[in-house]
């Protein structure tokens, strides 16, 4: 139990925990010291002395360093103190810009410095020396000006401690001692990653956010919006900073959600005038009939960047594409939309309609379009992009627990003494949640990271094993027979929440580490480790990404690391538990909200006849018993001619799904196509009918994240042109195809879809409130339950299913003799739709590359920068080669963001039997030196 401490602070009494600084228990009685070095965040360290007091010592005290004691009495202010820091902040002034001239003092105005200055009546220095320092406009978002720098070092503690990037240090002597960045290179050229960490602490003008869309302003004149990050799966709480004449971003803060306590990476923070960009879509376009058969402007996207009149950033130029179509007025579009669309149904069935809904948009707009593809269009063909990146993942969860969501929220990793990573590269994908990954480390937990592809996280961990590609069920099946067979496995929780243990231990005795060694590459000592690690540690997190998930065999890589956690206790207790890591913004609220073939919202199954009843008591209308197709299965009815017509909403398969000839082909092939987005995409060139829809800052609607946690996205612009909201949108469309829908608002949608289930049932606008909560929240006076399954699973017992190893599909051959694997880049999200026409994140990365190891390109007798024409058996592209350590030998790595150079006209797209998910990690290919 921790002590706790009595003092006076200028005359009140205080009583805090021993361990309190002064600073702190200043505040906690309403007492505000200032400070200049210190924030809340960081560990202090009292450089500026700003925030001395008296403590009735020999010499005034630093508060924000020196510790409370029993019958303290402590004075902060007087004119002693005063005096004191009068001459500590002249002192500071020395070197500073003027007022007028600060970067940040006239643009967001904080400047914590002057502002002190102007508290204490320092207006000039008498030391003022007049010598100007260098200044480093090298970051594209951030700008450096050394003589604004005191050396507080918070930036140097933001970036160490609350990132875990270590990129910023001092360098030089005396006088002219600096903060640098590696080894004092400029901070473009270092290892940063643009995260604005730095920036968002500096207390004076040493470290400013260059303006990205409008020039920056005070933010008394700016329009403050609480909302969440539009990208990654961590839902990020932040607040965008308005300019309301301009209708624009001016800036992005970081807010203390429960997923990042203020931190943001640079999509979250930089990555936002996208929807300011010139090729918005502000009104309806119909296809004009010249322009038939549809899809021959985007018939190449080989990498020749010739063929193409491009923007920078290989974004296709709207004014080769527009002629295809005019403009239109709503009804008129509707109208046609409407009528194709009954018109197919009515004549060949409504299973000869598709719709693709989008994990970009908000539970609301999810939920209602599925509603329409079921009540309207009469069938359950009605999926998202889960389907390609944890489909197989949420089988296996639903399979062996009976919940496809995570048992516990990443941050949670604090309290583990093991944390397994594997086919997950966090830093790229899910940056912020890497930070408390990176962090755990530091405090004492041991991280075992398993890839093929060395990720950054790698360089944090205990254990780091590069698997053979594609040998992810040996190597666990290895491990998990040392816990069985050296009784590591926790025998109570075996025997009391689960079944099929005998099974698992006969199948799993054929893989000694000995044998699994042949197959994952990994020696047989270091399965050893790893599983005596696992076996021993009293709590223990399993995360994993797509690089589990995009198998063939992907549901029986879930199903391997479900046992392993089942066979080790590891769920339902803190610090314990399954956490696939979500891919886009809200695939887990899609996926809740029913954009998946074969459930309605809250995974309740289309043949289930109970809920089926329940369902169409609630939407009034019959609906289909039969599960839908899957997005895979759709593109393929759609080339043999039994899916006519299709509604895409924010979705871009012409670049997301595997084998891009086939999905060219299907998309030509489709009757009518309707695209409701913000961009004209590559998928949106196919279309018959395309509508303008709202970007994520112009819409009020909740996501949730990849922690359960449900959060509301506030509006903050106003839409383009005629552009309309997304829900608008489909309730039209609905009700003129004779399915009336008829809300006021998207929190009556909400409303509505919560009613409907079980984990959602209760969570209203109000209660959610600024900081959201996790689903289920059977206590609306609290936040939701963080740890699932303390005491039984939805499915009762959990299942342990043995899985032997398969190889995959397409294994490299001589013709063909390396693995592809393909994935995200920090910089790039999905399709590239939204980052590549973002100023800033564009400019970091912008183009394509093929990452192979310095080995594999010396052999190839290429060099770095030189560009590589990579061949699969469905096509070809060309880009610039990337030498990169992280790459195995005889593997290849390229991001799929890039229309350039798509990586998916590579991939394969055989699926796993189970959870119908492609397999993009590994195909074979062949790289020439183009």
């Amino acid at each position: 139990m921790t002590k706790s401490i009595e003092l006076t602070i200028d005359g009140k009494t205080a009583r805090v925990p021993a361990g309190t600084t002064i600073w702190e228990a200043a505040r906690q009685v309403g007492t505000q010291v200032p400070v200049l070095c210190h924030d809340p965040r960081l560990r202090p360290v009292g450089v500026c002395r700003i925030c001395v007091v008296d403590v009735g010592a020999r010499v005034l005290a630093a508060a924000c360093v020196r510790e409370v004691e029993n019958g303290m009495k402590v004075t902060t202010g007087g004119k002693k103190i005063e005096r004191h820091r009068r001459m500590l902040t002249e002192l500071l002034m020395t070197d500073q810009p003027a007022m007028n001239h600060d970067a940040r003092e006239t643009t967001t105005a904080d400047n914590q410095l002057f502002d002190l200055a102007r508290t204490l009546g320092v207006t000039t220095s008498r030391w003022f020396s007049g010598n100007a320092r260098e200044h480093d406009e090298s970051s594209p978002v951030i700008a450096v000006d050394h003589q604004a720098c005191i050396l507080c070092d918070r930036c140097v503690r933001a970036c160490d401690e609350i990132q875990s990037n270590e990129v910023i240090g001092r360098t030089g002597k005396g006088y002219h001692t600096r903060i640098g960045f590696d080894l004092d290179v400029p901070m473009g050229r270092s290892t940063c990653v643009s995260c604005g960490e730095c920036a968002a602490v500096c207390p004076t003008g040493a470290l400013t956010n260059k303006p990205i869309s409008v020039p920056l302003q005070p933010r008394v004149r700016l329009k403050q919006v609480d909302s969440v990050c539009p990208y990654c799966g961590v839902g990020c709480a932040l607040s965008f900073q308005v300019d309301p004449q301009a209708n624009q971003i001016a800036y992005v803060e970081g807010r203390d959600g429960g997923s990042n306590h203020w931190r943001l990476c640079v999509k979250g923070r930089y990555g936002f005038d996208y929807t300011s960009h010139v090729q918005r879509l502000t009104q309806p376009l119909i296809r004009r009939p010249e322009y038939f058969p549809k899809g021959a402007l985007s018939s190449d996207v080989r990498g020749d960047q010739s063929d193409r009149n491009r923007k920078p950033g290989g974004i296709v130029d709207d004014r080769e594409v527009m002629p295809a179509f005019r403009q239109a007025s709503w009804d008129e579009a509707l109208d046609l939309i409407a009528f194709r669309l009954n018109q197919i149904r009515d004549t060949h069935g409504p299973d000869s309609l598709a719709g693709f809904g989008s994990a970009k948009c908000s539970n609301e707009e999810a939920y209602l379009f599925q509603k329409m593809i079921r009540a309207a269009f009469g069938t359950n063909n009605v999926d998202h992009c889960t389907r390609l990146c944890h489909a197989s993942s949420v089988a296996a969860l639903m399979e062996t627990i009976g919940s496809g969501a995570v048992t516990n929220t990443f941050a949670d990793v604090r309290n583990a003494d093991v944390a397994l990573f594997t086919g997950t590269n966090t830093t790229a994908n899910h940056p912020v949640a890497a930070t408390f990954f990176k962090e755990a480390a530091k405090h004492g937990t041991r991280l075992i990271v398993v890839d093929p592809r060395r990720p950054d996280l790698a360089n944090h961990a205990h254990h780091y094993c590069r698997i053979k590609p594609g040998s992810d069920v040996a190597f666990y099946n290895a491990v998990m027979h040392v816990i069985i067979n050296e009784d590591l496995y926790d025998k109570p929780f075996v025997s009391a929440r689960t079944e099929g243990f005998d099974e698992l231990r006969k199948l799993v005795a054929h893989y000694s580490p000995q044998q699994a060694a042949k197959i994952c590459g990994i020696d047989a000592d270091t399965i050893r480790q790893v599983a005596h690690l696992i076996g021993r540690a009293h709590a223990m997190m399993i995360f994993w990404g797509m690089g589990i998930s995009q198998h063939t065999h992907g549901t029986d890589n879930a199903r391997c690391l479900i046992s392993l956690c089942l066979l080790t206790g590891n769920v339902g207790r803190p610090g314990t538990g399954l956490h696939p890591l979500r891919g886009q913004n809200n695939v887990q609220g899609a996926s809740d909200a029913g954009l998946i073939p074969m459930v309605y919202p809250d995974y309740q199954s289309v043949a289930d006849e109970t809920v089926r009843r329940k369902f169409e008591d609630a939407w009034g209308v019959t609906l289909d018993p039969n599960p839908g197709l899957t997005v895979v299965e759709i593109t393929h009815g759609a080339l043999e001619g039994r899916i006519k017509g299709m509604y895409m909403m924010g979705e871009n398969p012409f670049l997301s799904d595997p084998n891009i000839n086939k999905v060219r082909k299907a998309l030509s092939n489709l009757e009518f196509l309707v695209v409701q987005d913000i961009f004209l995409t590559e998928t949106a060139e196919f279309a018959d009918v395309v509508l303008p829809a709202t970007s994520f800052m112009e819409k009020t609607g909740t996501y949730t994240n990849t922690d359960r946690r449900v959060q509301i996205g506030r509006t903050a612009l106003d839409p383009p042109g005629a552009a309309r909201l997304d829900w608008e949108i489909i309730c039209e469309v609905s009700t003129r195809m004779g399915y009336p829908m008829k809300y006021n608002s998207s929190e009556q949608i909400f409303a509505e879809f919560a009613s409907l289930t079980n984990n959602y049932n209760g969570l209203d606008y109000p209660s959610l409130g600024t900081q959201g909560k996790l689903w289920p929240c059977p206590n609306p006076d609290d936040g939701g339950i963080q740890v699932l399954f303390d005491q039984t699973f939805p499915s009762g017992r959990g299942k342990l299913i043995p899985c032997e190893f398969l190889p995959a599909k397409e294994l490299p051959d001589d013709q063909y003799p390396f693995v592809l694997n393909t994935g995200r880049l920090l910089e790039h999200w999905h399709t590239g739709s939204m980052t590549r026409r973002s100023k800033v994140l564009n400019q970091i990365e912008p183009e394509p590359s093929v990452s192979m190891h310095p080995q594999d390109l010396r052999a190839l007798g290429v060099a770095a920068g030189e560009r590589v024409q990579v061949t699969s058996r469905r096509g070809s592209i060309t880009a610039k080669a990337r030498s990169s350590t992280a790459a195995a030998p005889g593997n290849v790595f390229i991001p799929f963001h890039f229309r350039e150079a798509a990586a998916n006209l590579l991939t394969i797209d055989e699926l796993d039997p189970d959870g119908k998910i492609p397999e993009y990690k590994f195909c074979a290919v062949k790289v020439e030196k183009a």
